[in-house]
């Protein structure tokens, strides 16, 4: 069972910063290794399809590489929050972070965009940690409001990612992706110790079908689920290829474009933790979903490095999208059925996210501006939708 640390005791470098010190002794540790793991992920993330584009990909190739490995992301889900609820969640997290470790090792030694599938698609697939990492979180929480708590995590893994896109960009374009790669993969080595203190959680000893029953009858988990999945694919489509669009459309550099995401970490930080205090239920992953809308005008009407700096800023609010509408359902499971219904929940966002980068490939290939402007239109139509579905619980 979590407990409350002495206050003699050493803490982890984060707790010393406020708000991260209101977070419980296993929750903080939790989100140093997500700083680190922020930092790791920071320094590719935001320019890898250039880089897939370097090894030779169109970019249909380049939404196909995508969608594999979201595909094989979104399959591990339901297996994992299966396990998340009978075995050790902690040592289910190492297994995540050891496979993304191994993964980054094979990206960065493929010799063409094809030998990178299999780097890819397992550090997606490593995501299988989310259900039984969201259910730790959940019941490390100590009775704090998931909404911070969870906010305070993106806050973490955001703040990792401020200054490493710049500098990824940078060691990108003097020594090329393959060591920005190997880079990467050293860090999550730091963010794998960070958890290694973190104490193991009781489990449930209920059979799947009895945790099953409850979740297939859980009218108000599937309504969410189902609104949070089309939220996910209409904020999604206009992103996969905005590195692309910067580069060769607005003419911005490798390094430039590394360093627009420092813009939209500080706008993960402060916008997750604004509407993580300020908002309560379901309205503000809806207004996370309005600023990315905002976003995609901004990238469109505004060519100046200073608006689409602004425009990054402002698609930050994804990661309050993400945040929120796991804090909503860390609220309305039971602790049995907790891991499972996370991986449920992240199935859904994660097949949400498969068709995505390839549709918006092939809506780049006609013409670069056709996939922000999907996102503009479909945007307010489906957070009209989720509003009338879940009225009653916003």
């Amino acid at each position: 069972m979590p407990h409350h640390r002495p206050e003699s005791a050493p803490r982890p470098a984060i707790s010393r910063f406020a708000p991260f010190a209101e977070l419980s002794r296993d929750n903080r540790l939790i989100a140093l290794s997500w700083f680190l793991w922020g930092v790791s992920e920071g320094v590719w993330f935001y320019v890898y399809p250039l880089y897939i584009k370097s090894l030779g990909a169109d970019p249909e190739e380049i939404g196909f590489v995508i969608s594999v490995a979201m595909m094989g992301m979104a399959a591990t889900f339901i297996p994992a929050g299966l396990l998340a609820d009978r075995y050790s969640r902690k040592k289910i997290m190492l297994a995540g972070y050891l496979l993304g470790l191994f993964s980054l090792i094979l990206v960065a030694v493929a010799p063409d965009w094809r030998a990178l599938l299999p780097g890819f698609l397992l550090y997606y697939m490593s995501a299988f940690i989310v259900p039984a990492m969201n259910s730790y979180i959940a019941n490390a929480s100590e009775g704090q409001d998931l909404n911070r708590v969870f906010t305070m995590m993106t806050a973490a893994y955001s703040t990792g990612i401020i200054f490493s896109p710049a500098l990824g960009g940078w060691l990108g374009e003097r020594v090329g992706m393959r060591k920005v790669f190997l880079l990467s993969a050293s860090l999550i080595v730091l963010s794998t110790l960070a958890i290694l203190p973190l104490k193991e959680q009781p489990v449930s000893c209920q059979s799947a079908a009895l945790r099953i029953k409850p979740l297939l009858r859980h009218r108000l988990f599937w309504g969410l689920s189902l609104g949070v999945a089309f939220i996910y694919l209409v904020t999604n489509l206009g992103w996969p290829l905005t590195p692309n669009f910067l580069q060769e459309v607005r003419g911005l550099d490798l390094s430039l474009i590394g360093a627009l995401a420092t813009a939209q970490s500080l706008g993960a930080v402060f916008i997750a933790i604004f509407l993580g205090r300020v908002s309560r239920g379901g309205w503000g992953m809806l207004a996370a979903a309005l600023l990315i809308w905002v976003s995609y005008g901004i990238l469109l009407l505004f060519p100046f490095p200073f608006a689409i700096a602004g425009a990054y800023f402002l698609r930050g609010s994804f990661s309050a999208l993400a945040s929120l509408s796991s804090a909503l359902v860390g609220k309305i499971l039971e602790s049995p059925s907790m891991g499972l219904g996370f991986g449920l929940f992240a199935t859904m966002r994660g097949l949400a996210l498969v068709p995505g980068p390839y549709i918006a490939g092939c809506l780049y290939a006609l013409r670069p501006d056709l996939p922000f402007l999907a996102s503009i239109a479909f945007i307010p139509a489906v957070m009209l939708l989720t509003t009338i579905v879940l009225r009653r619980s916003l």
